[in-house]
Formats: C-alpha cells, sequence, structure tokens
C-alpha cells in the first residue's frame, strides 16, 4: 500500500518526478474584526519533494480576502517552505468565507484553503463566552461556570454595575465599583441553583463607561429532579484523557534488546506518548542516508501498538543528531545519541534533514505492515524547548519554529486527522507564562500550525519534596490556562499536559523518583493524589494528562493501580459541568468537590477533602439527594444517612 512505502535515498534522478505542494492547514480563519480594518495571517506552503514545484496561479472566491507581497508565479524546492500572506478586510459587521485556490506544476495540480472571517462590532468589554448553558442540574443543588471579563480596548474602564437576572441564577467573585485598564481581565462566577424543575432562563448585564456600555450575556438551565440527569455533552472525556509514557530503554517497559514488553494491567490508559521510547530522530537516523536508518525501536512499537488497538499514540520530537549538530556535539545527560543544538542545515524555511527524516518516519511501516500513518495521530513538536538547563534545546524559539513548521505540513500531507501539539513548555522555567504567549505569538505571526497547546507540570515542590495536586494545580495550573488565552485567537484551543509525576528534578545528575515520596504521604495519600490530580486536570478542560513512566509509578502498585483503573471507570464516557472547587470548614479543612454527568446521565459529584494533617478524614454533610457513592476499589455504598466520612481518595456520589 502507498502509505507504506519508504522514502529512496539511492539511486539515479529521475526527470519525470515532482514535486507536491502541501498546506500547514486546510483552513485560516481571521477571527472577528471591526469593519474597515484588515488583518494579515500567514500559511504556509510546503513542498516535500521529491523535486521543486512551481506555483502558477492564486485566486480567492471574494474581494474580502487577498493576497500580500506574494508574486506569482514563485518556486518552492524540495523539502522547503514559502510563507503566503493573505488579508481579511470586511466592510460591514456579517461573516465572510472564501476559497483560495493554488495551482502549480505538482503532483497535486490544484490545492485548496477554506478561509473565514467575521467583521463585527468594535468593543471595549468582552466576556469570554457569548451564553453560558449549565445543562441539567438537579434541585437542591448547584453548578458553576468562570466567566472573563477583558478590556479590549486602549483606555480604562469603569464598571459600575454586575448583575444576573433570572430565577435561580446568581452572580459572585466581582464587586462594582470596578476598574480595568487595557487589556487587564477579571473572573466572575455566574452560579445555577435551580428550586424547581423545568427551563430557566436569566441575563447576565455588565454596566460600564466603555463604548458598548451594556454587555449581556445569556444564562439557561434545567432544573431536574435529583436521581435524573441528562447525556453528558459533546464534550465527554475519552479514553485519551488518561495518557502514559514507557519507553523500551527505560526500566517500565522494556522487553530487551530494545523490544517493547507492554504493561500487563487491567489499566491500560487511552494515550501513549513515545518518548525516551528509541524513536526519537537522533536514534533512527545514524546519519544522513535515509537506507541506513535504524527503525528497530519503532517496528517494536509499532506491531505492539497494533496488537492493542484501539490505542491513541503521540510521537514526540526530540534531539538532534550529532552528525547535523550547528556546532560541537555537546550530550546532554538525557540523550546519549544525540544534541540540543538546531541542525547545521537549518535556515529560515526549514532544515532539509529533519523534512527528510519526518518524511520517512510518517511513511513508514514495519516489516509486519504495521503502519505509522494508521497508528501514530498525535504529535508533539519538539519537548521542553524552554527549559532554562537547555536540554532539549539550546537556539531560539523563531529557530524551532522554523524547523517544525514544514514538518507539520509534511505530517498533515500523510497522516489522516492527524492533531499537531504545540512545542512543550514547562514551569520549569521561571518564564513558563511567557514562553507559551511567545510560541502562540510566532504561530499568529509565522502561520499556525498547532492544533493543541501542549505543556508540563510535574508535583515538584522543591530538590527533595513534592506538593500535593491541589497546591500545585492552583499555583500555576490557572496561570497557564490565562496565558494560552490571553493570546489571539487561542482561547478555544484544546490543552494538554503531556508529561507528570510526582518529582520533576530528573536531569540533575541522578535518576529522578518517579514514585510517590513515601517519607511525606501514606500509601493512600499517594493513591489520593494519582486520581486527584487527573480530577483537576480533566475537570479544567485538559484534552489528556499524560504520565511519565507510568507503570513504574501507577502501574506496578496494586493500590494505585486499581484506584487509577476505576477512576477511568468511572469518567470515561461522562461530562465535568464545572472545574473542581473547594471550600474550607472551622477546623481548616478543605472540602473538593467536581461536579459530573455519568456516561449513562447520572448527576454525580466527586469529594475529598485536604485535611491540616495530610491524610486524615472527616465527617461531612451530605447535600440533598445522593442515594450512593463509589469509591476507588469498585465499591458501591447506599448512604443511609445524613453525613459520609471523606478522606484523601475521592468518593463519587451518586443521585
Amino acid at each position: 500500500m502507498a502509505g507504506c512505502q519508504g522514502v529512496s535515498s539511492g539511486g539515479s534522478s529521475n526527470d519525470s518526478q515532482t514535486g507536491s505542494l502541501a498546506l500547514a492547514s486546510t483552513t485560516l480563519s481571521f477571527g472577528g474584526i471591526a469593519p474597515g480594518t484588515s488583518e494579515t495571517l500567514t500559511i504556509l506552503a510546503a513542498n516535500p519533494g521529491p523535486a521543486s514545484l512551481t506555483v502558477t496561479g492564486i485566486t480567492i472566491s471574494t474581494k474580502y480576502f487577498s493576497l500580500n507581497g506574494t508574486s506569482l508565479p514563485f518556486t518552492i524546492a524540495a523539502g522547503q517552505i514559502t510563507p503566503i500572506n493573505i488579508v481579511f478586510a470586511p466592510d460591514a459587521v456579517a461573516t465572510f468565507t472564501a476559497t483560495a485556490t493554488l495551482t502549480s506544476n505538482g503532483s497535486n495540480a490544484t490545492t485548496t484553503l477554506a478561509l473565514s472571517g467575521s467583521g463585527i462590532a468594535q468593543e471595549q468589554l468582552s466576556l469570554s463566552a457569548t451564553s453560558e448553558n449549565f445543562g441539567s442540574v438537579a434541585t437542591g443543588t448547584e453548578q458553576s461556570r468562570t466567566v472573563t471579563l477583558t478590556n479590549t480596548g486602549g483606555t480604562s474602564v469603569n464598571i459600575s454595575q454586575a448583575a444576573v437576572t433570572g430565577t435561580g441564577f446568581q452572580l459572585s467573585g466581582i464587586a462594582a465599583p470596578l476598574s480595568l485598564s487595557p487589556s487587564q481581565s477579571t473572573t466572575l462566577i455566574a452560579t445555577f441553583a435551580p428550586q424547581a424543575t423545568g427551563s430557566a432562563a436569566g441575563t447576565l448585564t455588565i454596566i460600564s463607561d466603555a463604548s458598548n456600555s451594556t454587555l449581556t450575556m445569556p444564562l439557561t438551565g434545567t432544573g431536574i429532579s435529583p436521581g435524573t440527569g441528562a447525556p453528558p455533552s459533546s464534550s465527554a472525556t475519552a479514553a485519551s484523557s488518561f495518557g502514559w509514557q514507557c519507553g523500551a530503554d527505560s526500566t517500565d517497559c522494556a522487553g530487551g534488546n530494545g523490544t517493547v514488553a507492554w504493561p500487563n494491567t487491567p489499566a491500560q490508559p487511552g494515550l501513549l506518548r513515545l518518548v525516551d521510547a528509541g524513536t526519537n530522530w537522533s536514534t533512527i537516523a545514524t546519519d544522513a542516508n535515509v537506507a541506513d536508518y535504524d527503525w528497530t525501536g519503532l517496528d517494536s512499537w509499532l506491531d505492539a501498538i497494533a496488537l492493542h488497538e484501539p490505542m491513541d499514540v503521540s510521537q514526540v520530537f526530540i534531539f538532534v543528531p550529532c552528525w547535523d549538530t550547528s556546532g560541537v556535539c555537546v550530550n546532554p545527560p538525557a540523550s546519549p545519541n544525540g544534541t540540543n543544538t538546531p541542525p547545521g542545515d537549518l535556515t529560515p524555511s526549514g532544515s532539509p534533514s529533519f523534512n527528510t527524516f519526518v518524511t520517512a518516519f510518517v511513511q513508514h511501516c514495519s516489516p509486519n505492515n504495521n503502519c505509522v500513518s494508521n497508528l501514530i495521530k498525535y504529535y508533539e513538536m519538539w519537548n521542553e524547548w524552554d527549559l532554562p538547563t537547555q536540554n532539549f534545546w539550546t537556539g531560539t524559539p523563531q529557530q524551532l519554529y522554523q524547523m517544525v513548521a514544514p514538518a507539520v505540513a509534511i505530517i498533515r500531507q500523510n497522516v489522516p486527522n492527524a492533531v499537531i501539539m504545540s512545542p512543550s513548555a514547562t514551569v520549569g522555567s521561571t518564564t513558563y507564562q511567557q514562553d507559551i504567549q511567545t510560541w502562540l505569538n510566532l504561530e499568529n505571526t509565522n502561520g499556525k500550525i498547532s492544533d493543541w497547546v501542549a505543556w508540563h507540570i510535574y508535583l515538584t515542590a522543591t530538590t527533595t519534596t513534592t506538593n500535593i495536586p491541589e497546591v500545585q494545580w492552583t499555583k500555576v495550573g490557572p496561570n497557564l490556562i490565562a496565558a494560552k488565552n490571553g493570546v489571539s485567537g487561542w482561547t478555544n484551543a484544546p490543552w494538554v499536559n503531556t508529561e507528570t509525576n510526582f518529582d520533576g528534578n530528573n536531569f540533575a545528575g541522578s535518576d529522578p523518583s518517579f514514585t510517590c515520596p513515601s517519607a511525606q504521604y501514606s500509601a493512600d495519600d499517594c493513591t489520593g493524589q494519582i486520581v486527584r490530580w487527573q480530577l483537576l486536570h480533566a475537570s479544567a478542560g485538559a484534552s489528556s494528562l499524560i504520565w511519565f513512566k507510568w507503570y513504574e509509578t501507577i502501574g506496578s502498585t496494586p493500590q494505585f493501580e486499581t484506584a487509577y483503573y476505576y477512576m477511568m471507570q468511572y469518567i470515561e464516557g461522562g461530562n465535568f459541568t464545572a472545574p473542581c472547587s473547594s471550600t474550607s470548614d472551622n477546623s481548616g479543612n478543605q472540602i473538593w468537590s467536581c461536579p459530573f454527568i455519568e456516561a449513562n446521565g447520572r448527576n454525580a459529584l466527586f469529594l475529598w477533602v485536604v485535611t491540616p494533617v495530610e491524610g486524615d478524614t472527616i465527617s461531612y454533610t451530605l447535600p440533598a439527594g445522593y442515594t450512593d457513592y463509589k469509591d476507588m476499589a469498585g465499591n458501591t455504598t447506599a448512604i443511609s444517612g445524613a453525613s459520609i466520612n471523606i478522606g484523601p481518595i475521592p468518593a463519587m456520589l451518586e443521585h
């Protein structure tokens, strides 16, 4: 089959060979801008090869989109990219669409790009959502939504009133009068607490001296009787929300001689991340000749993945081969056979050697005919580029973009429905928020290539201790999401924590501790933290949480593995209706809860407590309407009184 053909490196040139035109994306969305203004975005056109091609024409179907600075015809050499600038200039408040058609002498003579944009009324205040639907909420309970209010103008705005109308709706978290400086945001919490069954409607209203002095947002919800529910929304939790990493060159999944020993455990996370797995560039590409590539590790993984489908898989690009270094090859502690410097052949149009590797990778099949294009859908374009110790990248963000952007076009051309993750940032950098925004702004300026935004959060506190999940999430989680949402065009982009564990101090010259610190926490504490870290991520909208060396940390410890397994069973197919939140009692206990709708439509609530002495339990008075609870050992217990004991391991209460 064509998708399994490798890349030929030998033989003489063939005049009949042609290039092929690939775009970094099939769509280009300009979002909304004011009529009478314009915005320019860049789409990258790549030629994976094997010969050069000439783009002879670009036609756009409406006058509201046009080319800027692109002279026709132009030639793209094999393995190179060319930016194409397109301008959107609406003349009215309306939605605009068009099709750009590129004509070339490549093997695909015609390539199309869908264009879209909106002309919107110029406003100074904006809300993070145009409406809020709370779904079905049992009477006697409540659901909350966090809404961000932002001053998008160039002068300060004075807010004189913030209120909601409608039976059952409440507003908190904001107190008027309030002043917002340009680009400043504040958050408010809208709550739906129905007292009767049936549909309800309300309105959130913000009054200010902004150009849009009255800002409104419709609120809707439905009160239902306790014990009933509604089907989960389209954002139901997928199996790929549970991620794992284990490499054939580490102790957790090694079968000897670089082969894979698939973990034998019932808890099989749905998204496998290939890093430290013998699949990186510097391991496979032993020299510049594709015929010499070592596919042993990748073949072992492809065959193992094929035996354990369904399984989503992510490939992580990491380390430049020493033969392609731009200087002296210095091996970082984490890479025995590669380096962290930019490739020696890197230009503003890309790295031909990296393009060759990526092309060969996505077109590769194992001897058993298990192919990358069928089995590996997700691609994390580089690992921890902003780590201060520079273990993985010493170049600039611009150089990294120049290297990976053409490769994205190659991936999209060869892998159906590929999902591209941005190079992962890490909270190990003191400027992690700025790092995320630097990268996303690079994409806005030079051409968007990423579908998901990736970052890494460990539970690290010091070189010898860790934070509990609630402390670590509160410390950095909202900051990461705010950094992403603060860049134009990225508010709705999915995000993912592609690497986590208890201890992230793993490149300081000694082996990391990929186990819960027993000196700090009991086995129950550790079990609870594993589940709670997942709940905090999932309820805040994470597309996945991927545990580094999952088997060493979780799968090989029966109590941890059991809790993880049942957590997966409870969550998969369901839907979190609000982020996990906490309240405190007079004894200093933090009671955490996460509202949830199960896959069968039943209303539920995950519940646990963080006590001043980690691991203690307390008696908790339950909200009305809950009939039983499930624990993380698979047991279901009927609720017979007004209270239950809760501890560090979450329980799931059911209506």
